[in-house]
């Protein structure tokens, strides 16, 4: 695969500490400077951040991810070996506002830098933060793209904003929200040997075509979890579906969807995949779709699940765009308006 030079900037544990400690610990208060002090530069064959799953403090990435870490001074930093990302917090301002930062190591030195995930927004120069969470980036809970990584927002804008016309058009009518759709197979879809649930430890069955169709209202594009309340969506606008089997015929209640948890699955050559188990308030069905992100496996496969992972356990933010159980010649029964992903 070709290799790419991938440019990102960070700050060091000290630029965030506020109370004259060297590190900082889940409930500290950090803020953010007012800039970057650090510039890592990532060689790789791909355009993600993998962590240290199989070795601790050795880069999973076996080709690529190598990486000059340099300051504001232009002083190399660090041992121009491979970065990886060691944890990420979840960390709030005083007005509820939540981002993700993430904390990169590089083999065989002690330092530790950190970036915000851009995704999840970056925080003003000098806002206070308080570190709520800290995940393990552990079993691919967190593949950050290098272009989603930055301490602070590049090249902002210093021209100040144009004085409004003296007699502005109306303001045009917003935008419906966004229609969503992906397919999904129920739970009793899957299962084996009369089973009504699926279980870690156990072989399932694909079907040879998807049989629910999703289609959401949301506000955004990604399927929030349940992490404040049990069996609640988090997302407060938008997160709506209906949920129709392959005759069209609506069974699901009209409720928000949430995401439940993930599995690791795995067929008998060895492939892994990741599938998501996706709920809706008030109802107790369940319904599953692959994170394609990791691949799809073909229908009718056997595959044996390996594992689950509760999604409050880990807080990735799933895109609508990235579950899928695969195309159906079903898709007429679809509103002509809806997004097929």
């Amino acid at each position: 695969m070709p290799v790419d030079t991938f440019e990102f900037s960070v700050f060091r544990e000290t630029d965030l500490i506020i109370n004259g400690r060297t590190n900082f610990f889940l409930r500290d208060t950090i803020r953010v400077p007012e800039a970057s002090t650090v510039t890592i530069t990532v060689t790789d064959d791909d355009g993600v951040l993998s962590g240290d799953n199989d070795t601790d403090e050795v880069a999973d990435d076996d080709s690529g991810q190598e990486a000059t870490i340099i300051d504001s001074d232009g002083n190399e930093l660090g041992s121009g070996g491979k970065i990886y990302g060691e944890v990420y917090y979840w960390v709030s301002d005083d007005a509820g506002n939540r981002y993700m930062l993430v904390e990169i190591e590089q083999e065989g030195t002690a330092a530790d830098f950190f970036a915000f995930v851009t995704d999840f927004g970056i925080p003003d120069p000098g806002t206070e933060l308080t570190v709520d969470r800290k995940v393990n980036i552990k079993d691919n809970t967190l593949l950050p793209e290098y272009q989603t990584l930055a301490a602070t927002l590049a090249d902002p804008d210093p021209d100040p904003e144009p004085d409004p016309d003296p007699d502005p058009d109306p303001e045009p009518d917003p935008d419906p929200e966004p229609d969503y759709t992906f397919t999904a197979f129920n739970e009793f879809d899957l299962t084996l040997e009369g089973r009504e649930n699926l279980f870690a430890g156990f072989n399932i069955m694909l079907p040879s075509a998807p049989t629910v169709f999703i289609s959401v209202d949301d506000d955004d594009p990604y399927l929030s979890g349940d992490n404040l309340v049990n069996e609640y969506a988090d997302d407060e606008t938008g997160q709506v579906a209906a949920v129709r089997n392959a005759a069209g015929e609506e069974i699901g209640n009209g409720g928000q969807i949430f995401g439940e948890a993930y599995y690791w699955v795995s067929d008998s050559a060895g492939n892994r995949y990741m599938m998501i188990e996706i709920e809706q308030e008030g109802s107790a069905d369940d319904y599953f779709a692959f994170h394609t992100d990791y691949g799809l496996p073909p229908s009718g496969v056997e595959l044996f699940v390996e594992v689950k992972y509760n999604i409050k356990d880990s807080n990735f933010l799933l895109e609508y765009a990235n579950m899928s159980v695969g195309e159906a010649p079903a898709l007429a029964e679809l509103d002509a308006g809806d997004a097929i992903l």
